[in-house]
């Protein structure tokens, strides 16, 4: 039984791989022409988002269980480069172009730009969630706590003393509930 489950295990493991492979391959044979059809869309965007890849990089390598910096680094970077490429399209699709568009500083200000306020969200925007969710939860303690007063208040100071119960009471409490 044993030598049953060893043979049928390497050829599933076969056709796993075969399966990755395959679409690997035919992601291959897609992209690549497209490539060539776009090369100067592919090389101003491999440039102009360089930043995105370097905060990739650099927040795998980061300790912790959150990793969102690169997202919103990213999706500003983006938002940075896409009226560029915009105007690529519309005027001069061309590789010069691509360089052209890259290397004018007024639209690499603004790629930049876009980068460090989407790094300034990734820093400022969790800070402010955490300080509204705190204050939020104070105040619901805040809310409980009136609520608690009002509930002593309309039932006596001995609805509070619960806590402290004596070991007798609490065993006489248990075998009650259990009845």
């Amino acid at each position: 039984m044993a030598s049953v489950k060893k043979e049928v295990q390497p050829t599933m493991a076969k056709k796993s791989n075969r399966k990755k492979f395959m679409s690997t391959f035919s992601a291959c044979l897609i992209m690549l022409p497209l490539f060539f059809m776009l090369r100067s869309t592919v090389f101003f965007l491999s440039m102009a988002m360089l930043p995105t890849l370097l905060s990739l990089i650099f927040e795998n390598k980061a300790q912790g269980k959150y990793r969102h910096r690169w997202l919103c680094i990213g999706s500003m970077n983006f938002a940075g480069a896409f009226p560029f490429l915009l105007k690529m399209w519309r005027n001069e699709n061309t590789l010069e172009g691509a360089l052209s568009f890259f290397f004018n500083p007024s639209s690499m200000m603004i790629i930049l730009g876009m980068v460090l306020i989407g790094f300034l969200f990734s820093r400022g925007v969790p800070t402010i969630v955490l300080s509204y969710l705190e204050q939020k939860d104070k105040y619901h303690v805040h809310s409980l706590r009136e609520k608690q007063n009002r509930l002593i208040e309309l039932w006596g100071p001995e609805v509070a003393n619960l806590v402290n119960v004596t070991p007798e009471v609490s065993v006489q409490n248990q075998t009650a509930v259990k009845k």
